[in-house]
């Protein structure tokens, strides 16, 4: 995944700066239109705090995993530096903890609101900032069992602060790309009908760098 973000990272001036001669004869425009819609691609690292789990003594349990993400993303630009911006990405595949519990797959989804600041250096690359809500849902599906009552799957959820920063990079007057760093903390409370050995909290810290592309509408 490493890799994919360098050879991005080489890729991105060509096709900014490819468009620099069209975007000099038009018109000076702002970078950005009223509403903006996009995709993501990314990688996540997550790391959990387990407050208590049986199969290790009772004791706390921390593990930590990196997996792709992928989401989408929706914006309203109230002015040339101003937006309002919420976002979805889903990390599949998480590590999955010791459980009596026969577990199949774990998932993490997070959903944000965040006010955006954007900075332009040149009238093809901006910086943008952010902060706000982060809603973080931590699911853990099971194989058919008959231990404890027959349930196909546990859930956490919690809010915390979401901050984020990247590069914004003007293709041309609609298509945007992005290169941009997440992270949210946030307790996780277990939902009350979790099976009865997993119903303590999670804290959890999520971490994503990301490419993104956005169409501004």
């Amino acid at each position: 995944m490493k890799s994919i973000f360098l050879i991005t990272l080489l890729l991105i001036p060509n096709l900014v700066f490819g468009q620099q001669d069209l975007a000099f004869e038009e018109e000076s425009e702002p970078n950005h239109s009223s509403l903006y819609l996009g995709l993501i691609l990314g990688s996540a690292s997550t790391k959990e705090d387990f407050d208590h789990v049986f199969n290790s003594g009772g004791q706390e349990y921390q593990q930590e995993s990196e997996n792709f993400s992928f989401g989408i993303y929706a914006g309203f630009n109230f002015a040339d530096v101003w937006a309002l911006e919420s976002s979805i990405v889903v990390t599949p595949g998480l590590d999955k903890r010791p459980s009596e519990l026969p577990i199949d797959e774990v998932y993490l989804t997070t959903i944000t609101l965040t006010p955006v600041l954007h900075m332009e250096v040149t009238e093809q690359i901006g910086l943008y900032v952010k902060a706000g809500l982060g809603f973080l849902i931590y699911v853990e599906d099971y194989k058919k069992h008959s231990v404890f009552n027959h349930k196909d799957g546990d859930y956490w959820a919690g809010v915390g602060l979401s901050v984020g920063l990247g590069l914004d990079f003007k293709v041309n007057k609609a298509i945007h790309l992005r290169l941009g760093f997440d992270y949210i903390a946030a307790e996780m409370d277990a939902d009350e009908e979790n099976h009865h050995i997993n119903l303590d909290d999670i804290d959890e810290e999520y971490s994503l760098i990301s490419m993104a592309m956005h169409y501004n509408f």
